[in-house]
This record gives C-alpha cells, structure tokens and sequence, in this order.
C-alpha cells in the first residue's frame, strides 16, 4: 500500500511537472494563442473591457504567474507537489499502526490464553473499531460528518475484508497442500 501511494503520489508530480513544462514551451513560443486562452479565462470569470485588458496584461506579464495560471484555470491542476516519499511513510505507518490492532489480541492471548476463545471475534470488533476510527479522521479532511465517514469506511472495509475471505476460502479449495 505505501509503494502504491508512493508511486501513485510521484506519478502525478511528474504528470504535474510535464503540463508546467508544456505551459511554459506555450508561452514562449505561441504566445498570442495563450494570452487570448488568458482573456478568455478572465472573461468568464466577468472582467470586460479595460478591467479585462488590464487583467491579461497583469498576468502575462510575469511568466510565473501566467503559467500558474494556466495550470490552475485551464488545466485545473493544483500547483503544490506532494512528497511522494512521506505520503508514502505516512501510508506504511498507519498501515503498521491500524494494522496490527487486529494482531494485538493474538499477542495478548500470548500470554493470557484463555483469551484465546474468542480471539477471532474480539478482532473483528477492534478491526472494526479502528477502521471506524479512521473513517473519522478523514471527517477531518473531507469535511463529512466524522459518523458519516466512519460508517463509510467500515462498510468498504467490510466489503474488502468479505472480498479477501471468500477468495482465500476459495484458493484453499483449489490449491492442494
């Protein structure tokens, strides 16, 4: 998972870096067609007549500006990279962390094994329990209600985790041992 994000996260920096390059190679050599795609940016954002020329030649006068603002109005591409690398820690760690909350009964029943008995269950209930909790959280970036969110993601995680079941129980049944 944290390579996926890893390599997910430095994809879209390169695809980002790719649409700059070709913004900036546009405005050096067909200028004229980017200053009128600028104008007509400004247009339908409502500036007309001087306020519009003024706008345009405000932009287009400082090559930074006029590529950022074709990345971010033309192409709808935000300008700030991702590092790749911590998406992809942050990713591994929580995966580490949540991950092992189903483990963390088997380790007790290590040492307590009457625990044992029902340690499955109590490892679905604590799974469930932290995938709601992470569900929450993102309440805090997406802006949902942190019930909503953690709802949302324990159904996703028990669909994946059903999904995961079925074709384990169905490999053991093709594959002899």
């Amino acid at each position: 998972m944290a390579l996926g994000n890893y390599l997910g996260t430095k994809s879209e920096d390169e695809v980002r870096q790719r649409q700059r390059r070709t913004e900036e190679w546009e405005t050096e050599h067909v200028p004229e067609q980017e200053r009128e795609e600028v104008r007509q940016i400004y247009h339908r954002k409502g500036f007309r007549g001087k306020d519009l020329d003024r706008a345009v030649d405000i932009v287009t006068s400082d090559k930074k500006t006029w590529v950022d603002t074709m990345m971010r109005e033309e192409l709808n591409v935000p300008l700030e990279e991702k590092s790749a690398r911590l998406s992809g820690l942050a990713t591994f760690a929580a995966f580490v962390a949540v991950g092992f909350i189903p483990l963390l009964v088997y380790v007790i029943a290590l040492f307590a094994p009457s625990v044992e008995p029902g340690a499955f269950r109590a490892a679905v209930a604590l799974t469930f329990v932290a995938i709601f909790g992470v569900g929450s959280a993102r309440s805090l970036v997406t802006g949902k209600s942190w019930w909503r969110a953690g709802i949302e993601m324990t159904l996703v995680g028990a669909i994946a985790a059903s999904l995961a079941f079925f074709v384990g129980r169905l490999l053991v049944g093709l594959i002899p041992l």
